[in-house]
C-alpha cells in the first residue's frame, strides 16, 4: 500500500531498454526488413549476355534481342539507337564505354578481333546488323 508522498519505485534504465529491445525485435519479426537493391551503376563491369554472336551470324536474331534487353537494363542503349553528338561528357563517354565493352564482350573472339576499341558502339551495332541481317536493315534489329 502507497503512503502519501511516497515515491513509486522505478525499473532501473537497464531493464526499460530490454524491455524496449524485445518490443522492436518483435516488431522486426512482425515486419521484415525490406532491402533495395540499386541499379547497375557506371561503376560496375558491364553485365555479360548468356548468348555470343557466332562469327558465322547464325544466331544474329537472337543474339541481337538478347543485346537490346541488356544494352536497355544497362541504360546504355541510346548511345547505339540514338547516340548524341560528340564532343561527349564524361558521363557520356562512360556510358558509350560501357555499350561498347558490352557489345564487344558478346561476339565469339573470331568476330571480336574485327573491331578496335575506336569505333563506336553505334557503328559496331550497325556492321554487325549490315552484315548479319541484312533483310531487315531499316528495322535496327
Amino acid at each position: 500500500k502507497l503512503q502519501a508522498g511516497a515515491q513509486v519505485p522505478q525499473q532501473p534504465a537497464a531493464t526499460q531498454q530490454q524491455t524496449l529491445g524485445a518490443a522492436q525485435a518483435q516488431q522486426i519479426q512482425d515486419h521484415p526488413i525490406q532491402i533495395h537493391i540499386p541499379p547497375q551503376t557506371t561503376g560496375l563491369a558491364p553485365l555479360a549476355p548468356t548468348t555470343k554472336l557466332k562469327q558465322s551470324g547464325e544466331n544474329y536474331k537472337a543474339w541481337a534481342g538478347e543485346m537490346k534487353v541488356l544494352l536497355y537494363r544497362e541504360g546504355t542503349y541510346n548511345m547505339i539507337f540514338h547516340p548524341p553528338p560528340q564532343p561527349w561528357t564524361p558521363e557520356i563517354h562512360n556510358l558509350h564505354t560501357r555499350a561498347l565493352t558490352t557489345l564487344l564482350m558478346s561476339m565469339d573472339t573470331e568476330l571480336l578481333l574485327n573491331f578496335s576499341l575506336n569505333d563506336t558502339a553505334a557503328d559496331i551495332w550497325n556492321n554487325l546488323r549490315q552484315t548479319y541481317h541484312p533483310i531487315s536493315i531499316e528495322s535496327n534489329c
